[in-house]
């Protein structure tokens, strides 16, 4: 346990949902990205970063209508930044709208695919099985060296 939430914490403080509030108006403005003509598409550039020490995999996924990724997988060096492309839809109604992206950090312990794979069934899947692989040799040491028997504190 004590190792356990410095290392949850890697990948869980940058993990989150971030809403994008957008304006769909009557025609379109390129100065701004967040005003969007109604009923069409604008792309730009999402960027990740990687403010760890360890590298990273991070999935991006829409966390509501009208939010598409060109890359929803992308592996991340320590201390880099990678970009993708994000794709924001205005409804054909002109007006406020909020659009939101989730994204998750997984320490890059196993095969990209692999946790990407785990992901889609359900993120928490990912995330024992990255702990799993960090922890294993410790708990196998642990095991080997100390054992999983029951620990008297006295003799009576």
């Amino acid at each position: 346990l004590i190792l356990a939430l410095p290392v949850m914490s890697v990948t869980a403080l940058p993990s989150g949902t971030q809403e994008l509030s957008i304006l769909s108006t009557d025609r379109a403005h390129p100065d701004d990205s967040s005003m969007i003509k109604a009923g069409t598409v604008t792309e730009l550039n999402s960027t990740v970063k990687n403010s760890q020490m360890v590298p990273m995999v991070v999935v991006l996924e829409p966390a509501s209508d009208g939010v598409e990724f060109s890359e929803q997988v992308l592996t991340v060096s320590p201390g880099e930044k990678t970009k993708t492309r994000l794709r924001l839809s205005a409804p054909a109604e002109t007006g406020p709208y909020v659009r939101a992206r989730s994204k998750t950090f997984y320490i890059r312990v196993l095969p990209t695919g692999l946790i990407a794979g785990l992901h889609r069934i359900h993120p928490l899947f990912a995330r024992l099985a990255t702990m799993g692989v960090i922890f294993a040799p410790v708990i196998a040491v642990y095991w080997v060296i100390v054992g999983f028997r029951s620990i008297t504190l006295r003799d009576t």
